[in-house]
Protein backbone atom coordinates (compact mmCIF):
# COMPACT_ATOMS: atom_id res chain seq x y z
CA UNK A 1 0.00 0.00 0.00
CA UNK A 2 2.93 2.37 0.33
CA UNK A 3 3.06 3.14 -3.32
CA UNK A 4 -0.61 4.24 -3.39
CA UNK A 5 -0.33 6.14 -0.49
CA UNK A 6 2.47 8.26 -1.85
CA UNK A 7 0.19 8.54 -5.36
CA UNK A 8 -2.32 10.13 -2.88
CA UNK A 9 -0.15 12.26 -1.26
CA UNK A 10 1.05 13.31 -4.63
CA UNK A 11 -2.08 14.72 -5.97
CA UNK A 12 -3.03 16.47 -2.48
CA UNK A 13 0.22 17.76 -2.17
CA UNK A 14 -0.62 19.14 -6.05
CA UNK A 15 -3.92 20.78 -5.18
CA UNK A 16 -2.42 22.19 -1.92
CA UNK A 17 -0.25 23.90 -4.22
CA UNK A 18 -2.89 25.40 -6.45
CA UNK A 19 -2.72 22.57 -9.13
CA UNK A 20 -5.79 21.74 -11.13
CA UNK A 21 -4.73 18.87 -13.02
CA UNK A 22 -5.64 16.43 -10.19
CA UNK A 23 -9.46 14.63 -11.52
CA UNK A 24 -7.54 12.41 -13.93
CA UNK A 25 -4.87 11.13 -11.17
CA UNK A 26 -7.76 10.88 -8.19
CA UNK A 27 -9.99 8.85 -11.18
CA UNK A 28 -7.21 6.56 -11.42
CA UNK A 29 -6.74 6.31 -7.48
CA UNK A 30 -10.67 5.37 -7.42
CA UNK A 31 -9.70 2.00 -10.00
CA UNK A 32 -10.71 -0.37 -7.71
CA UNK A 33 -8.66 -3.10 -9.41
CA UNK A 34 -5.34 -1.21 -9.24
CA UNK A 35 -6.24 0.00 -5.39
CA UNK A 36 -6.97 -1.31 -1.85
CA UNK A 37 -10.12 -0.22 -0.82
CA UNK A 38 -8.94 2.60 1.51
CA UNK A 39 -7.33 4.22 -1.16
CA UNK A 40 -10.64 4.43 -3.73
CA UNK A 41 -12.52 5.52 -0.54
CA UNK A 42 -10.11 8.40 0.14
CA UNK A 43 -9.89 9.23 -3.49
CA UNK A 44 -13.74 9.81 -4.33
CA UNK A 45 -13.90 11.64 -0.40
CA UNK A 46 -11.08 14.18 -1.43
CA UNK A 47 -12.55 14.63 -5.33
CA UNK A 48 -16.40 15.16 -3.89
CA UNK A 49 -14.80 17.25 -1.40
CA UNK A 50 -12.69 19.46 -3.87
CA UNK A 51 -16.14 19.28 -6.37
CA UNK A 52 -17.78 21.22 -3.58
CA UNK A 53 -14.68 23.47 -2.85
CA UNK A 54 -15.10 24.88 -6.51
CA UNK A 55 -18.80 25.28 -6.47
CA UNK A 56 -18.32 27.34 -3.34
CA UNK A 57 -15.82 29.20 -5.28
CA UNK A 58 -17.59 29.77 -8.22
CA UNK A 59 -21.08 30.90 -5.54
CA UNK A 60 -18.55 32.97 -3.38
CA UNK A 61 -17.26 35.13 -7.24
CA UNK A 62 -21.06 35.36 -8.22
CA UNK A 63 -22.25 36.85 -4.85
CA UNK A 64 -19.51 39.28 -4.90
CA UNK A 65 -19.84 40.05 -8.25
CA UNK A 66 -23.63 40.97 -7.41
CA UNK A 67 -22.21 42.54 -4.40
CA UNK A 68 -23.72 40.80 -1.86
CA UNK A 69 -22.19 39.80 1.63
CA UNK A 70 -19.64 36.96 1.39
CA UNK A 71 -19.98 35.95 4.68
CA UNK A 72 -22.21 33.36 5.12
CA UNK A 73 -19.83 31.75 1.58
CA UNK A 74 -16.61 32.41 3.38
CA UNK A 75 -17.63 30.18 6.57
CA UNK A 76 -18.77 27.38 3.93
CA UNK A 77 -15.81 27.44 1.57
CA UNK A 78 -13.30 27.82 5.41
CA UNK A 79 -15.20 24.56 6.28
CA UNK A 80 -14.08 22.86 2.93
CA UNK A 81 -10.52 23.72 3.51
CA UNK A 82 -10.39 22.50 6.83
CA UNK A 83 -12.15 19.56 5.67
CA UNK A 84 -9.13 18.96 2.85
CA UNK A 85 -6.48 20.07 5.51
CA UNK A 86 -8.13 16.87 7.77
CA UNK A 87 -7.53 14.09 5.24
CA UNK A 88 -4.09 15.58 4.45
CA UNK A 89 -3.30 14.86 7.74
CA UNK A 90 -5.08 11.39 7.78
CA UNK A 91 -2.61 10.74 4.47
CA UNK A 92 0.58 11.70 7.25
CA UNK A 93 -0.09 9.86 9.61
CA UNK A 94 -1.06 6.20 7.62
CA UNK A 95 1.86 6.89 5.64
CA UNK A 96 4.14 7.13 8.85
CA UNK A 97 6.65 4.28 10.16
CA UNK A 98 4.67 3.86 13.31
CA UNK A 99 1.43 3.40 11.54
CA UNK A 100 2.58 0.88 9.81
CA UNK A 101 4.05 -1.35 12.24
CA UNK A 102 0.75 -1.04 14.65
CA UNK A 103 -0.96 -2.71 11.32
CA UNK A 104 2.00 -4.89 10.37
CA UNK A 105 1.77 -6.45 14.43
CA UNK A 106 -2.20 -6.42 13.44
CA UNK A 107 -1.41 -8.13 10.32
CA UNK A 108 1.00 -10.73 12.57
CA UNK A 109 -1.20 -11.15 15.46
CA UNK A 110 -4.65 -11.88 13.45
CA UNK A 111 -2.64 -14.85 11.28
CA UNK A 112 -1.78 -16.23 14.78
CA UNK A 113 -5.63 -16.19 15.92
Amino acid sequence: MDQHLLNLRKVFSSVARGKHDYVKQLQDLTNKDKHPLVINDLAESFHTMLEKLEAKELQLQEALKQGESPGKELRALQIQINQVKKHEEVLKVTDSWFFKEMQKRKAEHMKKS
